[in-house]
C-alpha cells in the first residue's frame, strides 16, 4: 500500500503539469499573435475635414476719429437759409452750392452801391467840366483879383528897384513890395489846389484849357 500511494500521486500530478504547461504555451502564442498583428495594423487617428472660414475678432476700446484736413464753410453775409441742395454725409465737389440764403438784402446793398457809383461818376463829370457853376464863378472872381494884385505888386517892385538904385527909396519899401509878390504867388498855389494851373506870369486856367 505504501508503494502504491506514491505511484498514484505521481500519476495525479502529471496531468496537472501538462495542463499548466499547455496554458502557458497558449498564453505565449496569444501574446505573440497580438504583438505581431497589433504592429502590422496601422493606428487609427481621428480627423476632420478642413474648410476655409473667416475668423472674426472684436476688440472693444475707446478712440477718437479726426479728419485729415479741416475745412470751414460759412456764408459771407448773414441771412435766412431758403434751400439746402445737399444732404448730411453726402460727398460734394469743390465749388458746389451747400446752402442758399435769402438774397433780398444783398440785392438792396448792390442797388445802393450802384447808385453811389453813378453819383460818383456824375460828380467826376462835373469836376472835369470845371466844377459847379457857383464855385467856378467864385474862383474866377478870386482869380481876377489875384491877377490884378500880382501885376500891381510887380510894377511897384520894379519901380522901387529903380528908386533904390538911385537912392530915392528905401530898401524897406522894396521888401514890402516883394512880400506882396509872394502873397500873389501864394494865391496861385491856392488856385492850383482847385485844379487851376499857371499859364504865363499872371494867368491861371484849368488843365484842359491849358492844353
Amino acid at each position: 500500500m505504501a508503494a502504491a500511494l506514491p505511484l498514484l500521486r505521481a500519476a495525479g500530478e502529471r496531468p496537472l503539469k501538462t495542463f499548466v504547461l499547455a496554458l502557458a504555451v497558449l498564453a505565449a502564442v496569444a501574446v505573440a499573435l497580438w504583438f505581431v498583428l497589433g504592429r502590422a495594423r496601422p493606428a487609427e487617428v481621428p480627423f476632420a475635414a478642413v474648410e476655409p472660414e473667416t475668423i472674426e475678432s472684436v476688440l472693444t476700446t475707446n478712440g477718437r476719429v479726426e479728419p485729415v484736413e479741416w475745412a470751414v464753410a460759412r456764408a459771407e453775409r448773414p441771412g435766412l437759409v431758403v434751400s439746402l441742395p445737399v444732404e448730411r454725409g453726402q460727398a460734394v465737389a469743390k465749388g458746389a452750392i451747400l446752402a442758399a440764403t435769402d438774397a433780398s438784402g444783398a440785392r438792396a446793398a448792390l442797388a445802393s452801391a450802384e447808385a453811389r457809383i453813378e453819383q460818383a461818376r456824375a460828380l467826376l463829370s462835373t469836376v472835369e467840366r470845371g466844377g459847379p457853376a457857383a464855385e467856378r464863378a467864385s474862383i474866377d472872381g478870386e482869380l481876377a483879383q489875384a491877377r490884378l494884385e500880382r501885376q500891381s505888386a510887380e510894377r511897384e517892385a520894379a519901380a522901387l528897384e529903380r528908386l533904390v538904385a538911385k537912392q530915392a527909396a528905401t530898401a524897406h519899401d522894396l521888401t514890402i513890395a516883394r512880400q506882396r509878390i509872394a502873397q500873389a504867388e501864394a494865391a496861385a498855389e491856392v488856385f492850383a489846389a482847385h485844379g487851376y494851373v499857371p499859364v504865363g506870369l499872371d494867368h491861371f486856367a484849368l488843365p484842359k484849357d491849358a492844353l
